[in-house]
């Protein structure tokens, strides 16, 4: 390193204060020998900053004052890109973020692992049970095939290739996409891996078609055979829009229906969507409830199994071939032929009014519309709960 400080006295007629120069010589980017200059207004000021620039050098200098042919290279075809594309980032910031995938792809970390983490992160969220168990079974599935493997050897191409072979709809498809997505975001923020593959999917076109409903008296049908069991449960989902797994978290508490106006208190803690919503019970329901309080085994909270297992013989028995979902599609079609209002079931289902529009709208006739919410315990008092009381003893 060649320097030299020079005093410029004449420099105070220019710059007021004395003018002290430091010049010194180092390599560029490109290995050549530029000259540099500083200047400084006392002496002392210029020999420490010459020392600093030194001691700079010394570390520095000799390991980096010279590049190779390959970062040569890089460095060109770095700047080649930079002037093609707009609003690229400067070199600096490029390395860092390769070496930060690069100490990513590192990571050892299993999908095992990290479906555990996701699942403990989503409590800490305080995400509702019912959202917390639909990203559980996803992740669980995911981790039958992968559980073993390095996060970061799943390919876009594994991916891809399992979500293909579930055979599902193409909404449940974009369900395990979105269950994966969060896994892996929360591993990227970790740095546990570089980049997510999901990001690369693509998911199935989603065909909005008029969803499956039952007909009034396929659902007279289905409330008369209903074990006490599930009766309830069934009647709040078919009456008033609430969803499955909401509906076996209710107590008897929460349906409301001794005021002018009875409904359902669905709190944020129940509701799939974390927000509290109170769909009104119309009269057909209330008679149905009122006939089901009290009567041994017709509780609201049950197992999923025990549900599955009343909920098939019931269909069964009706003559219903049941798919998931039926009874709430029969509510949003009813209710919107009804009220005419696509807001205020959105209000009721707590879904978006694009879904209550999408679903819903126009795919039912008015007479249908009311005779479903006109299905009513048939008969005298004793009549309307026989149907419940010949469980009693099962």
């Amino acid at each position: 390193m060649k320097s030299s400080i020079h005093h410029h006295p004449n420099g105070a007629k220019s710059y007021r204060f004395p003018v002290w120069e430091i010049r010194w010589s180092e390599r560029d980017s490109t290995g050549r020998s530029v000259k540099k200059t500083a200047w400084k207004t006392t002496k002392r000021e210029a020999e420490t900053f010459l020392a600093d620039k030194k001691r700079e050098l010394a570390a520095h200098g000799a390991a980096h004052a010279s590049v190779s042919q390959s970062e040569r290279a890089a460095l060109i075809r770095f700047r080649e890109w930079k002037n093609a594309t707009p609003g690229a980032p400067d070199l600096a910031a490029v390395v860092e973020a390769a070496i930060a995938a690069h100490g990513a792809a590192q990571s050892t970390i299993l999908v095992s692992e990290a479906i555990s983490q996701r699942l403990e992160e989503a409590e800490r969220q305080n995400l509702s049970q019912v959202h917390r168990y639909g990203m559980k079974n996803r992740l669980d599935r995911f981790g039958a095939e992968f559980g073993e493997r390095p996060l970061c050897s799943i390919t876009v191409e594994d991916l891809s290739r399992w979500l293909h072979s579930l055979g599902v709809s193409p909404k449940t498809f974009k369900n395990y996409t979105l269950a994966i997505s969060g896994m892996y975001s929360l591993a990227v923020d970790r740095g546990q891996v570089a980049v997510s593959p999901v990001s690369k999917i693509r998911c199935p076109k989603i065909n909005h078609t008029a969803p499956s409903v039952l007909k009034p008296s396929q659902v007279r049908a289905l409330l008369t055979v209903a074990h006490p069991a599930i009766l309830p449960l069934l009647v709040l989902q078919a009456f008033c829009g609430v969803r499955r797994a909401e509906s076996v978290r209710l107590t008897w508490a929460d349906l409301k229906m001794d005021g002018e106006e009875p409904f359902v208190e669905l709190n944020s803690a129940i509701t799939k969507t974390n927000r509290r919503r109170m769909p009104p019970i119309p009269e057909n329901a209330l008679e149905w409830l009122r006939s089901c309080r009290g009567v041994p085994g017709a509780s609201l909270g049950i197992s999923p199994d025990v549900y599955r297992r009343h909920l098939e013989n019931a269909a069964k028995a009706a003559g219903i071939a049941w798919s998931e979902n039926l009874l709430r599609h029969s509510f949003g079609t009813y209710r919107l032929s009804v009220t005419k209002n696509a807001a205020q079931v959105c209000e009721e289902m707590g879904n978006s009014v694009a879904v209550v529009r999408a679903h819903y709208a126009n795919t039912c006739t008015p007479e249908d519309a009311r005779a479903f919410f006109e299905v009513r315990p048939e008969g005298d008092d004793e009549a309307k709960v026989r149907p419940i009381l010949q469980y009693k003893s099962a």
